[in-house]
């Protein structure tokens, strides 16, 4: 059939924004800058467990128990939520963080706010409509154009580098991307770990099971990598257990292995305190999962690049960096798996640094550079 003229096309929220200036931004005093402030978090769809949403989520939350008040706005053109604003709110507080504000579907109840937050690059275009907003941000938590291929969407994404929003980036290494390919301005905060669920349980570990982070529908995490590196594990350690999770579709392998689906954090807790080696593959920007599973105290392989190597450093005290090949992750995993002191001595450091990454500071991050952009505009009120 075909589409009658007049009805909305899935893209039409880029070519509207595409055809007129960002909406003028409120006025700023020092003092405003300096009070509890209301920040409106633009966010896209989600799916259950989705890491990114776990992060923003959780950091509007903490920055509520700060004093400040948020509300969540969901913009999905797509349809992709048909659920109602109250039972998202539900889903909200179940599957990601408990936050105290309201949430919204659309702008149609569009008030105003201290801050504007995207989320995700879709939600720049939205962002930029917005009025009575003091400041629009962008907290940033991957490079998004990489997932996209050369496409119309990637070139999207990258003009939300350079729309004059500055970014707050879940990594020193995509801050650095972000100003030095765009020109953005752009600071970091380090991704955290919620201690209260991710610690050492003190259970037996199976010296033989390898834990793999496998969401196979985020292409970025390298999934059938992994696969291949631990076919080659079982191979040559056939007494190697391993345990897959990250997506409700189980990977096709040529290997037995056992099959979580999206589990919960305890569940997940509880499974890294009895491993010997997990493995996450980070192809961008590096994931939640890692210190998740140094704060159980298990060690962990990872693929060497610029934002593991940035963020973990690149000496192996305290991750397992191999090159981004089966037959290099596989060695990896095999000498970790059969050097049980070294698997212990990794743990012990692991958990000591990863002990001071706290939701709580990163909030006191985020906070701290909201701020400081509003006393910049308080002192420089031109638009931005």
């Amino acid at each position: 059939m075909v589409r009658a003229r007049g009805e909305r096309y899935l893209w039409d929220f880029v070519g509207d924004s595409s055809k007129s200036p960002a909406a003028p931004l409120a006025p700023v005093r020092e003092a405003e800058a300096a009070g509890a402030l209301h920040l409106a978090w633009i966010i896209p769809p989600y799916r259950r467990r989705s890491g990114g949403h776990t992060t923003l989520l959780t950091i509007a939350r903490e920055l509520e128990r700060l004093g400040h008040t948020c509300s969540v706005w969901v913009h999905d053109p797509w349809g992709q939520l048909p659920q109602s604003a109250e039972s998202i709110r539900r889903e909200i507080v179940e599957e990601f963080a408990p936050i105290a504000g309201p949430v919204h579907k659309g702008f149609e109840s569009w008030a105003g706010a201290d801050v504007a937050i995207a989320t995700g690059w879709q939600s720049v275009y939205a962002a930029k409509e917005l009025e009575e907003c003091r400041l629009r941000a962008y907290l940033v938590q991957d490079y998004e154009p990489a997932f996209q291929g050369v496409s119309a969407q990637a070139m999207w994404a990258e003009e939300t580098y350079r729309a004059g929003l500055p970014c707050i980036c879940a990594s020193r290494w995509l801050a650095d991307l972000l100003r030095e390919r765009h020109g953005a301005d752009a600071e970091a905060f380090e991704l955290a770990v919620d201690h209260a669920v991710y610690q050492d349980l003190g259970r037996e570990r199976d010296g033989d099971t390898v834990v793999f982070y496998a969401r196979q529908y985020t292409p970025r995490r390298g999934t059938e990598i992994g696969i291949l590196a631990l076919a080659e594990v079982v191979r040559r350690r056939p007494a190697t257990r391993v345990v897959m999770y990250g997506d409700g579709r189980p990977p096709e392998a040529p290997f037995p292995y056992e099959h979580l689906g999206v589990a919960a954090p305890a569940r997940l807790a509880e499974l890294y305190s009895r491993g010997a080696v997990g493995m996450v593959l980070s192809l961008t920007n590096y994931s939640l999962v890692p210190q998740e599973m140094m704060a159980s105290g298990l060690p962990v392989v990872d693929v060497r690049g610029a934002s593991a190597e940035t963020a973990f450093g690149d000496d192996g005290e305290l991750i397992a960096l191999a090159e981004a090949e089966p037959g290099a992750l596989a060695d990896e995993l095999i000498a970790l798996l059969e050097d049980p002191e070294r698997r212990a001595r990794v743990s012990a450091a692991a958990r000591t640094w990863v002990a001071g990454r706290t939701w709580g500071e990163v909030a006191r991050t985020v906070e701290g550079a909201l701020r400081e952009r509003l006393r910049r505009r308080a002192r420089d009120p031109a638009p931005g």
